[in-house]
Formats: C-alpha cells, structure tokens, sequence
C-alpha cells in the first residue's frame, strides 16, 4: 500500500452537530481530539484554527480539548452527543461510527498512488457531506494523517 493510501486508511474526519453562528458574533467551536498537545497533528490543527481566524476576520476560532483529557474516540463522541464539544477530530474508526460508509476509504489497496488521494476526495466529499447532514452532522474537512 503507497503512502497515500495508509494516510488515508487513518482518515482524519472533522465533524461538528449543526449548529449556525451569527456572523457579527464572537464564536467558538469546541473540537475534542485524542492527538496529544504539541504532535504534528495538533500543529496542523492549530493551523486550521489560524486560516479559521483569518477568513472570519477573528469572528471564529476552534477550541480544541486534546488527548489527555479523554480515554478514546468513544469519550468524543459522547462529549459531542451530549454537547460539551461541538465537533471531534478523529480516525475513520471513530468517525465510521457517526456514518458507516467512510469506512470504505479503509479499504486496502483502495488507494495507490498519491493523485488518487484528491481524486477521492473529489469524487466522495460531497457525498460523504451528505450522507452526514442526514444524521444531522457536518463534515467540516477530510484530511490525512
């Protein structure tokens, strides 16, 4: 399996309850995450935060509650049912959970060259986004780890 495709065998589903914010508001998404303070991943995240600032002019910043605060992905998705965090950040075992078909980018060999990683994401981002609207969830973003 090439890099891309054990990149995305750990898909990185962000996912957040439906919830709109006023726009001349000051608001704040709450995202829990297993990624420990100070990895790669929370510095990706913490970047997303900054681009989120940046685009909303300061109105939205993301709020993450990271790995040690929590056992594992089951504790996210509990936090975020019962709406102590607005989203979770988590693999496509957790994430799968909330909607079963993303599991299918878990398959292996499913992907094998690096172009395929954007030609998925083309062909079943809007899919997935909405095969989660349905259950009243939003898919803010698909990444890799």
């Amino acid at each position: 399996m090439s890099a891309a495709g054990r990149s995305l065998v750990a898909a990185t589903l962000l996912l957040a309850l439906a919830a709109p914010a006023r726009a001349e508001a000051q608001h704040t998404l709450t995202i829990a995450t297993l990624a420990p303070e100070g990895s790669s991943w929370m510095k990706l995240l913490r970047q997303w935060d900054r681009a989120v600032q940046k685009r909303t002019s300061g109105r939205v910043r993301v709020k993450f509650r990271t790995g040690t605060l929590m056992e594992d992905e089951s504790d996210m998705l509990q936090l975020m049912r019962h709406g102590k965090v607005d989203g979770v950040a988590g693999t496509g075992a957790a994430i799968g959970r909330l909607q079963p078909e993303v599991r299918v980018l878990e398959l292996p060999l499913f992907i094998r060259t690096e172009g395929e990683t954007d030609y998925i994401r083309q062909r079943l981002g809007d899919h997935f986004r909405r095969k989660f609207e349905e259950r009243w969830y939003v898919l803010l973003a698909l990444s890799e780890i």
